[in-house]
C-alpha cells in the first residue's frame, strides 16, 4: 500500500505523543502544517494504519484514541479525566492466557484494560 504524505504525518505525530489522542486532536494539531488535511482522511488513514498494526486503537466509553506505540503493553485508563497510561505490568498474565490451552479454542490475542483513577485524580 502507497504510503502518504498525510498517513506519514499521522504515524510521526502519533510516534512522538505519549497522550493517545483521538482523532480530532490529531486534526487540529497538524491542522496548522497541512492545511488541507480533512477529519475523514485522518480518521482513514487512522483505520488503515491500525488495519497493518502500525498503531493501536484503544476504544474508550466515548472516544477512540490512539497510541503510536505498537509494542505489547496494555493500558490503565482513569475513569475520572480519561487519561490512558502505557504498562507492561499485565504481561505475564497475557501470556499465561494465550499460552494456555483451552479445549475446542486458540486464543491469538488478549487485551487487558485496567480502569481507575491516575494519581492526579485519587
Amino acid at each position: 500500500m502507497k504510503n502518504t504524505i498525510q498517513r506519514q504525518e499521522i504515524l510521526n505525530y502519533l510516534n512522538k505523543s505519549r497522550e493517545h489522542p483521538t482523532a480530532e486532536k490529531i486534526f487540529n494539531d497538524l491542522r496548522e502544517k497541512m492545511p488541507n488535511l480533512s477529519l475523514g482522511t485522518v480518521y482513514r488513514n487512522l483505520n488503515i494504519l491500525v488495519d497493518n498494526n502500525e498503531i493501536k486503537e484503544i476504544k474508550t466509553k466515548d472516544k477512540s484514541r490512539y497510541d503510536g506505540n505498537p509494542t505489547k503493553h496494555q493500558h490503565l485508563i482513569c475513569e475520572n479525566c480519561g487519561k490512558i497510561i502505557d504498562t507492561d505490568i499485565f504481561e505475564e498474565m497475557t501470556k499465561k492466557i494465550k499460552n494456555k490451552k483451552i479445549k475446542g479454542f486458540k486464543t491469538n490475542k488478549v487485551k487487558i484494560i485496567s480502569y481507575g483513577l491516575c494519581t492526579n485524580c485519587k
